[in-house]
């Protein structure tokens, strides 16, 4: 992947989320914004095109290796089927990432894995800006609060079908959902995805069976 920095590869051993060679929702998403298709429907989602264009993909997915550690699901004849990111607290927990630049101009990622389903609060209208500012001056559980607040303030009613879609696939995989707001003056980009990397072995095609199943 195109994106990934020489030093992101060099510690890929370390996690899936940083080897290019594993795919997941979100670098295709980031080659999906690096190709910028101007065909109407086709366009990149926009929180991962401002990443994107703010050279913010490494930090994206370094945030990953933090928020979502991996484990693996074994395939055949020792091969890996897919890496997830089983809950740390248990069922429920979530993983909140909130990006965007600081008043210095920095891209800044923050976020954490324990937090609950986000549901629709009322807006709390923030910058970047505004929200790293605060978020500097808090305190450790104030800065918990604000990130939990500016997530939760950015679902919007037609977001809950997707948040709804998301929680139920990451309970069938027993993985954490990833909820990323991208905030820029005056846009707020809510994404949701689940906390899964494909692996490079689904299945072995010579092992075939039939017979009865006793």
């Amino acid at each position: 992947m195109k994106s990934f920095s020489k030093s992101s590869v060099s510690v890929a051993a370390q996690s899936p989320w940083l080897d290019p060679s594993y795919s997941n929702l979100y670098q295709d998403e980031f080659v999906h914004a690096a190709e910028n298709s101007g065909f109407p429907g086709f366009e990149p989602l926009p929180g991962f095109k401002w990443i994107q264009d703010n050279n913010g993909v490494d930090l994206f997915f370094m945030g990953l290796t933090k928020l979502a550690p991996l484990v693996a699901t074994p395939g055949y004849k020792g091969g890996v089927s897919s890496w997830t990111a089983p809950p740390p607290s248990g069922a429920g927990n979530c993983i909140y990432m909130v990006m965007g630049r600081d008043v210095a101009g920095r891209v800044r990622l923050v976020g954490g894995n324990y937090f609950s389903e986000p549901q629709t609060e009322k807006k709390l209208l923030c910058c970047s800006h505004a929200f790293f500012s605060l978020f500097d001056s808090a305190s450790e559980l104030q800065q918990q609060h604000l990130v939990n607040a500016v997530i939760t303030s950015s679902v919007r009613t037609d977001n809950l079908q997707m948040l709804m879609d998301v929680s139920r696939m990451c309970e069938f995989f027993y993985t954490m959902p990833i909820y990323l707001l991208v905030i820029d003056a005056p846009y707020m980009h809510l994404h949701a995805g689940p906390a899964v990397v494909r692996g490079s072995k689904h299945s072995d095609l010579s092992y075939e069976y039939f017979g009865e199943i006793i």
